[in-house]
């Protein structure tokens, strides 16, 4: 949705996508078919009882959390599965095993590092965002010289929105990827900066 050859792209994926699902093997259909049944979900209701274990144990311990991998803990899991909760409606199932990954890089954090350390992880991710927001507007309107960093800035901020997304189901809070994006994101705002600041690209074109 980024790229100058819009069109060409979004054909492209609508074809890709109409292949993979027609080539796709007869175990991924029946995978899909379990939305259907999805109280009946062993995996779907064992993240649900992490979320709810993983706030729960950030309600006890709101400053430092339970720790790394704190959800992962038999100990803290059976300590905190029928206490307070951010999800109350969520019941864990009295056969969900104790100890299991947070499946969420947001309850993963929160769980973790309580409060503080989850609204720092939610600041950082924010920011890159607002970073890129800001490399556009440094960059708009001054021709070919800083094109590269507007494209720059919108594919680590493509990259972060697909690792918001998928995260949001994964327990990938750590992975060293999107850090680095971070940095990148904010490494090229600065060199903007100083670019612009220094004037050695064309001011912007009069409206």
């Amino acid at each position: 949705m980024k790229s100058r050859n819009r069109m060409i792209g979004i054909v492209i994926v609508a074809i890709s996508v109409a292949v993979v699902v027609q080539l796709a093997p007869d175990s991924w259909s029946e995978r899909m078919e379990t939305i259907k049944t999805a109280k009946e979900d062993d995996s779907l209701l064992g993240r649900f009882g992490a979320w709810r274990v993983s706030s729960s144990i950030a309600l006890s311990n709101p400053v430092f959390g339970g720790g790394f991998r704190a959800v992962q803990s038999s100990a803290l899991w059976d300590s905190f599965k029928d206490g307070p909760t951010l999800l109350p409606f969520i019941e864990v199932a009295p056969s969900s095993p104790s100890g299991l990954a947070a499946h969420s890089i947001w309850f993963e954090v929160m769980g973790d590092m309580g409060f503080i350390g989850f609204l720092l992880f939610v600041a950082l991710v924010a920011n890159a965002f607002l970073t890129r927001r800001e490399i556009l507007k440094l960059t708009k309107a001054r021709g070919p010289s800083l094109r590269w960093a507007s494209d720059l800035a919108d594919m680590l901020g493509a990259a972060l929105l697909a690792f918001v997304v998928t995260g949001s189901l994964l327990s990938a809070a750590y992975f060293e990827l999107p850090y680095i994006f971070l940095i990148l994101m904010e490494v090229l705002k600065q060199h903007v900066r100083k670019t612009v600041a220094a004037g050695k690209v064309p001011p912007p074109a009069p409206a």
